[in-house]
């Protein structure tokens, strides 16, 4: 795709519906109602922060980038800016499972313990074991992160992360892990279990997080923005916002929880991973399969939250948050559209589920 110029916004996107521009055309430009529908959002987020959009339709898209002034919004060229995705990396970490699948490396069913040479402390409950299934679902019965994250090793809520290593999960594993439901039972989202899923495949490969979503993930689609090492983007990054709107440090992650949110990208990136799943493939299928209901409207998938609707088409979603960002991306697989949205709001901002009603209300608007 031919990448011009956004048209300039006035007023505050107050005036034309052609205040983005579409790969040149005109004709594909953001709609009154959808402009009407950014006001509606990003008006009550912190000034300074910066969102970028991308709204795909088949082979078309539609890239906006905005910044939030004191009165006004002002356009900027953001497309390959790099965001922290958080939690969405967990989409990816599914992907990896479902290729070491689809490769005959691992089965979903594959149990928890037999991936560790030490005794888990409590991997069952009622007969019933973790397994690799259980941890990219959220029904794994962990608790959403160890508890001596907190305690023992005096993380630093600015980068809770960074120090939780392989020593201290394996210390968990071996000496505190506790069960609060029997596995498969109950939907209780984990950043413990996603990190864990993410651990044992890089366990099994015998490589790290980044070789294998490289390898499998990012050459394969063309993501040549997209990686967990923050070395690598530090130049492009756009700088995260604390609940504050004060600049936010960057949360960085060993492999013992990159599986969980290491991940940053730009829009761009994000585009190709979604078009991915508009196509037939074996590996991004299976992450999309139900397999296991949480109440009426919500399916869960392997990392992908499934909204459905009687009537109407499944809608795949998930977001992500760090200190600093806060992600969204949903998408209709059938029509092949969806809403890719990047932002510097933290996920401790009031305002920061904007993003996600952001999203939903654009996917919407989608004809």
């Amino acid at each position: 795709m031919k990448k011009n110029k956004f048209c300039t916004v006035i007023m505050a996107l107050i005036v034309s519906s052609r205040a983005f521009a579409i790969d040149g055309n005109a004709n594909n430009n953001f709609t009154r109602q959808q402009m009407d529908t950014l006001r509606k959002y990003l008006w009550q987020l912190p000034v300074n922060t910066e969102v970028a959009i991308a709204m795909v339709q088949n082979d078309k898209v539609i890239y906006g980038g905005i910044i939030i002034g004191k009165d006004s919004f002002h356009v900027v060229e953001n497309r390959d800016s790099i965001f922290e995705i958080g939690s969405l990396s967990k989409v990816f970490t599914s992907v990896l499972l479902s290729s070491f699948v689809n490769s005959g490396i691992v089965k979903t069913t594959d149990e928890l313990k037999s991936f560790f040479s030490f005794p888990l402390k409590e991997s069952s409950l009622n007969g019933k074991e973790i397994t690799l299934e259980n941890l990219a679902n959220h029904t794994s019965g962990l608790p959403r992160v160890d508890p001596s994250m907190f305690s023992a090793l005096g993380i630093d809520m600015n980068n809770p992360y960074k120090v939780y290593d392989e020593k201290a999960l394996d210390d968990y594993l071996q000496h505190k892990m506790k069960l609060d439901t029997v596995p498969g039972t109950k939907f209780s989202y984990s950043n413990l279990g996603g990190g864990l899923l993410g651990f044992v495949l890089c366990k099994k490969a015998n490589k790290t997080y980044e070789e294998l979503v490289q390898e499998y993930i990012f050459r394969p689609l063309g993501m040549k923005n997209s990686t967990t090492n923050l070395a690598l983007v530090k130049g492009r990054l756009v700088k995260g916002r604390n609940m504050d709107g004060d600049t936010a440090e960057s949360w960085t992650f060993t492999d013992a929880t990159a599986g969980a949110g290491a991940i940053r990208s730009d829009a761009e990136d994000l585009v190709k991973f979604m078009q991915a799943n508009f196509t037939e493939n074996k590996v991004y299928d299976l992450p999309r399969q139900k397999t296991f209901t949480d109440k009426p409207g919500m399916d869960i998938g392997l990392g992908w939250i499934i909204k459905t609707t009687a009537g109407k088409d499944d809608i795949y979603w998930h977001n992500g948050g760090t200190g600093g960002y806060r992600t969204c991306l949903a998408m209709d697989v059938k029509k092949k559209s969806g809403i890719i949205i990047l932002s510097n709001v933290s996920s401790f901002h009031s305002q920061n589920a904007n993003i996600d009603k952001l999203c939903f209300a654009l996917l919407r608007s989608l004809k």
